[in-house]
């Protein structure tokens, strides 16, 4: 689970999560910790004018 913050009327944000995070905890399996460890996911939103 990821989350960030925006405003109303914000045309794009960013969320993210971290490996031991505090709140936005990014959490696997054994077999995801051993082959495909993740330890940060960063992603920015941008809302376009017509709304896509």
């Amino acid at each position: 689970m990821a989350a960030g913050h925006a405003k109303a009327g914000d045309t794009s944000f960013g969320v993210k999560a971290t490996q031991g995070g505090a709140e936005y905890d990014i959490c696997s399996t054994a077999f995801l910790e051993h082959a495909f460890r993740t330890d940060a996911f960063e992603m920015k939103v941008t809302i376009n004018s017509d709304g896509a």
